[in-house]
């Protein structure tokens, strides 16, 4: 998720069931945030470290992609490759 999303990542729904299916990582956004208390809290308490990719900061998140799509539906939005896209017609994703 990328760090905006991982600072609000425990007002998802069912997080911690989240959490117990998978390892989260944290891409870093240019405007990079703190993860949640309780995000930190839940891997503290599991001997969890939150791990971060240490790559280039991308300033794209999902909810551009989502609004994107919505104005455009078969328009690859800007940022995405076309296998991304192509996976996200594949899965139905964002409703395409």
């Amino acid at each position: 998720v990328g760090s905006d999303q991982a600072a609000v990542f425990d007002t998802w729904h069912q997080w911690r069931m989240i959490l117990s299916l998978c390892r989260l990582v944290i891409w870093s956004r240019p405007y990079a945030q703190i993860p949640a208390e309780a995000l930190i809290k839940w891997h503290n308490d599991h001997q969890m470290k939150l791990q971060f990719l240490n790559c280039e900061p991308m300033n794209l998140s999902s909810t551009q992609i989502r609004d994107q799509i919505r104005n455009s539906p078969r328009t690859q939005p800007d940022g995405i490759c076309d296998a991304v896209w192509h996976y996200l017609h594949t899965h139905h994703l964002y409703r395409i």
